[in-house]
């Protein structure tokens, strides 16, 4: 039986675990290495006052499953933010992380990768099999068509009543849930994409694909990372007193920052070390 979205994709998401905080992100694979992106902050936490980032916690731990559909155990990562470098977007509200280099493919076409000072994992010694974006799968923010369908990768952790036992909850919040919609617009101005497709708290930093129908075939390419909802406002004023009561609730649509800023992102950080 065949799956409407391929097994490799469905491995993309990545559950972001820090300072009792939880997020999404996912692996991007570039020309030198693996590099963990997500919303900056999931990562950090903003004095607006000051325009300060200062991090949830100097340990983040990336878990995600692999392309084996069958595989319920997840594969986890373990950052030691002292040691792993922190990159952030000046502008939007990403951050990266280098999280390996790549060595060699196997026959099957996986890469084998070596983790950077700071990265561990206990599953399999000094060696790991990521599955990440790969950049031909990629879509170019001028290529983006509006009113084509998307799918929303993440660990939303707002949704349901947690409950002390795992088993109580109608959720597994270690696994990712899909949220289909269709590409709403396109902010020029700010070169961003608007989905109509709701995001909770736990979206954050997830990653977006788009489906495109080729005649009778599904492809899917990479759009960028969630950023934020767009809220819905409201604001009721009393007639007798002039006081507003404003209401402010999830409008439904989102903000997402598209995949080749980050690409340009990386580069610029690239060429800067070197």
């Amino acid at each position: 039986m065949s799956r409407y979205i391929p097994d490799d994709n469905l491995s993309y998401p990545v559950l972001i675990s820090i300072g009792g905080r939880s997020g999404s992100g996912f692996y991007l694979n570039a020309n030198d290495g693996s590099y963990l992106v997500t919303a900056k902050h999931v990562l950090f936490e903003e004095d607006l006052k000051n325009k300060k980032f200062t991090l949830w916690d100097k340990t983040v731990t990336f878990s995600s499953y692999s392309k084996d559909p069958t595989e319920k155990t997840p594969l986890v990562l373990n950052a030691n933010l002292e040691l792993v470098e922190v990159k952030t977007h000046p502008v939007f509200d990403i951050a990266i992380v280098k999280v390996s280099i790549f060595k060699e493919k196997t026959p099957e076409g996986m890469w084998i990768t070596e983790f950077i000072d700071g990265i561990t994992t206990k599953q399999i010694g000094e060696k790991h099999f990521t599955v990440g974006v790969p950049l031909n799968s990629c879509r170019k923010y001028e290529d983006i068509q509006v009113s084509n369908e998307i799918f929303v990768f993440g660990y939303p952790n707002s949704l349901g009543i947690h409950e002390k036992s795992q088993e109580d909850n109608e959720l597994d919040y270690s696994r990712p849930l899909l949220r289909k919609g269709i590409i709403a617009g396109k902010n020029d101005l700010k070169r961003t994409i608007i989905i109509d497709c709701p995001i909770y708290q736990g979206n954050s930093g997830g990653l977006v694909m788009e489906c495109e129908q080729v005649n009778f075939e599904r492809k899917f390419f990479a759009l960028g990372v969630v950023t934020k909802f767009i809220p819905f406002v409201e604001n009721m004023k009393s007639l007798q007193y002039g006081t507003v009561n404003t209401s402010i609730e999830n409008s439904g649509y989102g903000v997402v920052v598209p995949v080749d800023t980050i690409l340009e992102f990386i580069q610029k950080e690239k060429q800067a070390a070197t």
